[in-house]
């Protein structure tokens, strides 16, 4: 397979752009029901083990020559049952967060255009699915020149945001330590995070240069680290415990019909530039490790959300919040286990320090149990 290297800025924007998404749109509404101090040190926190687990996992793509994704790799180091294990969690975790891009997604496509064009939220969201098929068909060179444009006015967006919001701000919001529920931030901000489906495909965009990747991945996290932090503090600063769930609709309350528009523009670059990547990371899934035809793969990557959202689906906070304790945290242990079986393979020491990556991910699995029974 002929790889044609990109320029490291398409491989950051595709990264970036990747994993801001939906997620984001509950940062601040996990801020006001969890305490604002709590969640930033949740965010911290879990930077910090994605940073660890996306770099292993990229160690491994750049440290094996096989053309492959998450699952791939799983058998290829640990067999053909962790093979099996690995797509289930990695392919539910891809369909999940589709099913929240197309909620929220359709929704402020909706929302944005529907006083003047009229339609149905299913009508817009058909249209969101529709846009994004025709994209993720066109593979990783039509989503990478997207990335950059829709990447560079996200962070127009939000820089313009948080200068309206600036003279609203109510400081004494920050001081929050905790709140009501203090297990709500993990599920939801690890869904935020996620994005291990990506890396292979920015090895193969930078033509497998191990040490550009990893820049690109641990440049990536500070960047999106960033950009939630801010956008946290731009909503919840504004509306406090009054903070909507999808965080647009509250905020544009309170700062004008303006800002709601503009919010729902932000929104929808959001949901769509993550919802090209991890279209085209599960087709792709079933193409390099399940050796799917590529129109099959595109078309059950792409249409398995749109059944479930059609199927009464709804709620995207307990989609995210699911999705990323139980899916994720479960890929990213995989993940850890082949990098302990890589590094066997290589000859060289596995650091005994990621087992306790490994544990925090496990036991995020049982807090979002917990936590599903106690709310």
């Amino acid at each position: 397979m002929k790889v044609v290297r990109k320029h490291p800025l398409h491989a950051l924007a595709v990264f970036v752009g990747t994993i801001i998404g939906v997620g984001i749109f509950g940062l601040p509404y996990v801020a006001s029901q969890s305490g604002f101090i709590l969640t930033v040190s949740y965010l911290a926190a879990l930077v910090y083990v994605s940073i660890i687990f996306h770099r292993v996992l990229a160690e491994v793509a750049c440290g094996t020559n096989i053309q492959a994704r998450i699952p791939g790799y799983a058998a290829h180091y640990l067999g053909a049952r962790a093979k099996r294990i690995s797509f289930i969690a990695t392919f539910l975790s891809l369909i999940g967060a589709n099913i929240a891009y197309l909620l929220v997604g359709g929704r402020f496509l909706f929302l944005l255009l529907s006083p003047n064009f009229g339609g149905s939220e299913l009508f817009y969201t058909l249209i969101f699915f529709a846009s994004g098929a025709v994209l993720i068909y066109g593979g990783i060179k039509s989503i990478s020149e997207t990335e950059v444009i829709l990447l560079a006015a996200l962070l127009v967006l939000l820089g313009i945001f948080f200068v309206i919001a600036l003279p609203s701000l109510k400081f004494p919001y920050f001081s929050a330590l905790f709140g009501k529920d203090l297990l709500l931030p993990y599920g939801v901000i690890l869904f935020s995070l996620a994005g291990g489906g990506i890396v292979p495909q920015i090895k193969d965009m930078l033509g497998g240069d191990r040490a550009l990747v990893l820049k690109v991945i641990t440049g990536g996290f500070f960047l999106i680290g960033f950009i939630y932090l801010l956008f946290i503090i731009t909503v919840y600063g504004v509306t406090g415990d009054e903070t909507s769930k999808d965080a647009m609709s509250g905020f544009g309350g309170v700062l004008g019909g303006g800002v709601v528009y503009a919010g729902y523009v932000f929104g929808i670059i959001t949901t769509f530039t993550s919802y090209l990547t991890l279209g085209i990371t599960g087709e792709q899934i079933l193409r390099y490790d399940f050796g799917v035809k590529k129109v099959v793969a595109w078309a059950v990557s792409c249409c398995a959300p749109l059944v479930l959202v059609a199927a009464g689906i709804d709620d995207f906070i307990k989609v995210i919040g699911m999705t990323g304790a139980l899916l994720v945290g479960i890929e990213g242990v995989i993940i850890m286990m082949i990098y302990r079986a890589f590094m066997r393979a290589k000859g060289r020491r596995f650091n005994p320090l990621y087992y306790g990556v490994m544990a925090v991910l496990l036991l995020g699995v049982a807090f979002e149990v917990a936590g599903a029974v106690l709310r």
